[in-house]
């Protein structure tokens, strides 16, 4: 009998999930955002970055997450800058419509207490830029 229950439920559960579309949430696509968002990096410095973002797609607005990581080069490898404690957390996504253009800015103190040295960067934000300082 206990089988039988289990069965329905997960029968149940397969069904809704090829019924709800997980790549739309009220119209905003959430898929594969780096196809079609451009990055470009219009300033950087010792103290922040200005990153300009640009959505290439003519039908869909794109849901995506503010979150990134920051990677220094050293010694032929790249090493995962460390945030702040409770700082590397990014819970909320933003929206940038079709055709739109957003400007993000990121200040180096707020999530890694410091800024940063000279030398070779990478920010994976979306995509991957890589930048000298």
């Amino acid at each position: 009998m206990m089988k039988k229950i289990m069965m329905i439920i997960t029968i149940n559960i397969i069904i809704d999930m090829l019924l709800i579309n997980p790549y739309t949430i009220s119209g905003a696509t959430i898929g594969n955002a780096s196809k079609n968002i451009k990055l470009s990096i219009v300033k950087v410095n010792k103290k922040r970055i200005i990153i300009k973002m640009k959505n290439c797609s003519k039908k869909n607005n794109i849901a995506y997450y503010p979150g990134f990581s920051l990677q220094r080069y050293t010694k032929k490898k790249w090493i995962r800058v460390k945030f702040l404690k409770n700082r590397g957390r990014f819970a909320k996504t933003n929206i940038l419509n079709k055709n739109d253009t957003k400007i993000v800015k990121i200040k180096w103190t707020k999530y890694f207490g410091k800024s940063l040295r000279k030398g070779k960067y990478r920010i994976n934000f979306i995509k991957r830029k890589s930048f000298r300082l």
